[in-house]
């Protein structure tokens, strides 16, 4: 994470410097054109999966799209950003087999190893891509997978949804589906979590009655 961090910022140093002095605009080819050097040069990049650095460079380059979207759009513009220690906490993979692999109920990542996990569910198909995430509860693997949906039968009818408040979606007849106000079920966990926290002593037990 540390090495696609770095990538990430000398690859934005080099934009907003190439820019200031030239007016021309870095592609993200050109970029990606560096990831042999980079993996060459740096001793830290050697071991890391060219995917690793390939997605980098295509998540700024992405950063840059938005922004240049944003100023034609006359919205507010939020310049691509240098990424510290605590702003950049994920990495990806866009390619099963080609630097991970699900190994039983294990995902094996390239240059890291095998990894236990705790699977959210069974996969309905197999993964082509692979985000990994750091959170503050613990590393989390998203995959995208392709699922076929086929096609609904027509039923000749129309309807209108609203999305609001109260209800996440009411029909035009009337059907309303319930909001599952996930935030505020969130909100009473932490209150309690924050309750037990200030009832703690410096350098006390974590654990047990007192």
């Amino acid at each position: 994470m540390e090495t696609c961090r770095r990538l990430y910022n000398d690859c934005l140093a080099e934009r907003r410097d190439v820019y200031e002095s030239t007016s021309r605009t870095v592609t993200r080819v050109e970029q990606l054109r560096h990831v042999k050097e980079v993996k060459a040069a740096d001793p830290h990049a050697r071991g890391v999966h060219s995917h690793f650095l390939q997605v980098t460079v295509a998540d700024l380059d992405k950063s840059f799209r938005n922004f240049f979207r944003r100023v034609k759009a006359g919205e507010k513009k939020g310049y691509p950003r240098f990424k510290g220690r605590d702003r950049f906490d994920s990495f990806a993979l866009k390619e099963y087999g080609n630097g991970y692999r699900i190994n039983g109920r294990r995902l094996k990542l390239s240059g890291i190893g095998r990894i236990a996990g705790r699977w959210h569910r069974e996969l309905p198909s197999e993964p082509s891509t692979l985000l990994v995430v750091r959170k503050a509860d613990g590393w989390y693997g998203c995959f995208a997978c392709e699922v076929a949906l086929g096609n609904l039968p027509t039923t000749g009818k129309m309807t209108g949804l609203d999305v609001g408040v109260k209800s996440l979606i009411t029909e035009s007849n009337g059907t309303e589906t319930e909001n599952p106000k996930r935030y505020r079920a969130g909100e009473k966990k932490l209150r309690v979590l924050q309750w037990a926290v200030s009832r703690k002593k410096k350098g006390g037990s974590t654990s047990g009655r007192r």
